[in-house]
């Protein structure tokens, strides 16, 4: 069993990388790895309420509503949030400030930057 940190720093929009990280780190909880995914840089519009189809990108809502029901926590840099002026955050995310976000990515034994 291993910790990953997954992180999402991409924008939803531009690309389908937020999709893609967290198919794959809901996967690798199929090998009882304990994974987490942080949210940082343009990857923070992903926690707000998108409708991402609309303008031809995949919806990652059912992705989320996975990562709820097998516990992988959803992380966010707080500084970020506040730059970009989001507060709508979906349930459940957990705001962290820069400190323990850096803190986090220092001592995750595997980190995967999407």
């Amino acid at each position: 069993m291993a910790d990953i940190l997954v992180i999402v720093k991409e924008s939803p929009l531009n690309t389908i990388r937020c999709t893609e990280a967290l198919r794959m780190g809901l996967g690798l909880t199929l090998a009882e790895n304990r994974v987490a995914v942080l949210f940082w840089g343009d990857g923070l519009y992903s926690l707000v309420p998108l409708r991402a189809e609309k303008v031809g990108r995949p919806s990652s809502e059912e992705f989320f509503k996975y990562c709820d029901r097998l516990s992988v926590p959803l992380l966010a840099d707080g500084p970020g949030l506040a730059d970009r002026k989001l507060a709508q955050l979906r349930p459940g995310v957990k705001v962290m400030a820069r400190e323990d976000v850096l803190r986090r990515i220092a001592e995750s034994p595997i980190v995967i930057p999407y």
